[in-house]
């Protein structure tokens, strides 16, 4: 396609042209949702901006369970994950200015977890296994479980749980800054063990990012006077060896592998790792003759993040962009010195990965400019 993201080489018109000489070792594009499953078009996860909230219109009592996973952008007083309505009832989550509250057992309760655990980590939050008088791992933060308490009681509310935001003493929002700026990636809501609610992020039928409500089949939209962010990964490229030891990329997001379209074939390297139907390689290298047509159309929504290095100067990693001693975008040099020189007892310290994507020849080249690498 002629407008299409092209990878080792720039798109003109649907033609390949200036194919570059480059490792690739992993890609993720993220944009503007693409594709539908099952009728919904899902995406990542939906972002507050500290004006925005869903009613849920659950109405929680005594045998509420919610599971949710999180990640605060902006840390501000009393910011709210979730909650209903006063705070002697129901469940409010919040962020007290680096101390975390649960208000839902007739008292609020702040546990200090410190500001280093709330700053872009990834929250799952899980209550489902509460029992009444017992201690509860209540948050598992990148993986380890934090804040182990005991919940003394739950208490029935008169309002709906609002997500992103809360009620107090029955006002929304009386609180300052209690409108959470974050981003919600699942919510699910179980009463009497019974799961009443589970929201995924999404885009309706008419662009707007909302909330599908996978119960009932309905979209919940924003009740606040913000707007939702929201992103979306549409490829996610693992460089690999096919069933037949093709050298090719797997978008992991669609289990699609996707093959050379120039001339020649693609080398790899690196470490190798079996899977099922295929194996992980470091890397792929391209010699200045082959290409990748990603499907993608990028626009200005469109993110790209990417591991690769130049092989030789000269031709394009993808469209509009050639890495070589200066880096050029759409043909505007961003002049980087390609050797700088240290002061004396400068030193580079790189981690085991990327420190083997240096050439025995580039080591020594930093050597003699002045740096120790470790």
């Amino acid at each position: 396609m002629s407008d299409n993201l092209y990878l080792f080489a720039n798109n003109n018109g649907g033609q390949s042209e200036n194919n570059g000489s480059y490792r690739l070792y992993d890609m993720k594009i993220e944009g503007d949702s693409e594709g539908v499953e099952s009728g919904v078009n899902y995406v990542d996860y939906l972002e507050g901006d500290g004006a925005s909230y869903i009613d849920t219109g659950i109405i929680t009592n005594e045998n509420t369970q919610i599971i949710a996973t999180v990640q605060l952008v902006k840390r501000t007083n009393y910011c709210k994950w979730f909650g209903s309505d006063k705070i002697t009832a129901g469940w409010q989550v919040t962020d007290n200015n680096g101390e975390f509250l649960i208000q839902g057992n007739g008292t609020a309760t702040n546990l200090k977890l410190g500001t280093n655990l709330y700053d872009k980590k990834i929250w799952k939050m899980d209550t489902s296994k509460v029992i009444i008088g017992e201690k509860i791992y209540l948050i598992n933060i990148d993986g380890e479980d934090k804040l182990q308490y005991t919940i003394t009681k739950n208490e029935n509310s008169t309002k709906s749980l609002l997500l992103f935001a809360s009620y107090y003493y029955g006002m929304l929002q009386a609180i300052p800054g209690g409108f959470i700026q974050g981003k919600v990636f699942d919510f699910k809501i179980y009463k009497d063990n019974s799961l009443n609610l589970h929201l995924r992020p999404c885009i309706d039928t008419q662009g707007v990012p909302c909330m599908y409500e996978e119960v009932s089949k309905r979209y919940l939209h924003n009740q606040g006077t913000g707007t939702f962010g929201y992103k979306k990964t549409i490829r996610d490229f693992q460089p690999v060896l096919d069933s037949n030891n093709i050298p090719c990329l797997l978008d992991k997001i669609n289990n699609k592998f996707y093959y050379n379209q120039g001339t020649g074939s693609f080398t790899y390297g690196g470490v190798q790792t079996q899977k099922d139907g295929y194996t992980e390689v470091e890397y792929i290298e391209s010699n200045g003759t082959q290409y990748i047509d990603t499907g993608v159309v990028p626009n200005s929504n469109t993110d790209i993040d990417m591991t690769c290095r130049a092989v030789s100067n000269g031709g394009y990693i993808l469209n509009g962009l050639q890495l070589d001693t200066t880096y050029k975008y759409n043909g505007t040099d961003t002049t980087a010195q390609p050797n700088l020189t240290a002061s004396t007892g400068a030193t580079l310290t790189m981690g085991s990965r990327n420190i083997a994507y240096l050439t025995e020849a580039e080591i020594a080249q930093a050597v003699l400019n002045g740096w120790t690498i470790q």
